[in-house]
């Protein structure tokens, strides 16, 4: 009886197998006939330039990055300003002058071009100070110590101001910085003033700033005397 079971049931897994596999070569058979019958009108010329010369011109649905242009084998050039790509915002130059620095009221300047906060010590770049124990002469003939009012003048600038700083060198004693002070460059403000000549090489800022000077005798170019170079 058992024997006879056991043949039954390999007689019915041969007839499942068998139409599994009648299955499976069916389903491939389809699949191959799709694939071939898809690439039959991608590659026919008629299939391909229904496709391709379709006038989307006044399709107003269609982008207008497509609309313009159609399919062509021959190069042609684009005009990019009507292709209507999406452009990237433009960069914001970048500021240099972050480092803000503070200037309290017991700033301490030691010439026209020097000073010190706190504990740290400071000299404004690019300019040179007039020196700190140079007499100036009137053109009336009184002589006034032009080199202190240097250095009173650099504290009046700075006192409870804040600097938008680019820091140079700070391995000297005496940090050089690059500053701001409300949008204009420091030491500008000081060789116009009258109260420091720039260093070589010169900027054009600072060179008309001390053209200026000269001309409206300010500082100590009013001194006889004028200004050491």
């Amino acid at each position: 009886m058992s024997k006879e079971r056991h043949s039954i049931l390999s007689r019915l897994v041969k007839r499942i197998m068998g139409g599994v596999s009648v299955f499976i070569l069916i389903a491939v058979s389809i699949l191959f006939s799709e694939r071939e019958s898809i690439f039959s009108r991608a590659l026919s010329p008629t299939s391909t330039d229904a496709i391709h010369n379709v006038d989307i011109s006044s399709d107003s649905s269609t982008p207008n990055f497509v609309r313009p242009y159609r399919w062509t084998s021959a190069p042609r050039k684009i005009d990019p300003g009507q292709v209507g790509l999406p452009r990237i915002s433009s960069i914001e130059p970048i500021d240099h002058y972050q480092t803000l620095l503070e200037i309290p009221t017991n700033v301490r300047t030691v010439d026209a071009v020097t000073f010190s906060v706190d504990k740290s010590s400071y000299r404004v770049a690019g300019i040179r100070s007039i020196p700190l124990r140079m007499v100036c002469t009137n053109p009336d003939g009184r002589r006034w110590s032009c080199g202190q009012h240097g250095r009173m003048a650099l504290r009046s600038l700075l006192v409870g101001k804040a600097l938008q700083c680019l820091p140079l060198k700070a391995d000297v004693a005496a940090a050089e910085i690059d500053c701001r002070l409300s949008g204009a460059p420091l030491g500008a403000l000081i060789v116009g003033s009258g109260w420091a000549t720039p260093t070589a090489p010169m900027s054009d800022v600072l060179a008309q700033a001390l053209a200026r000077a000269r001309t409206e005798k300010a500082g100590a170019w009013a001194s006889l005397e004028g200004v050491p170079d």
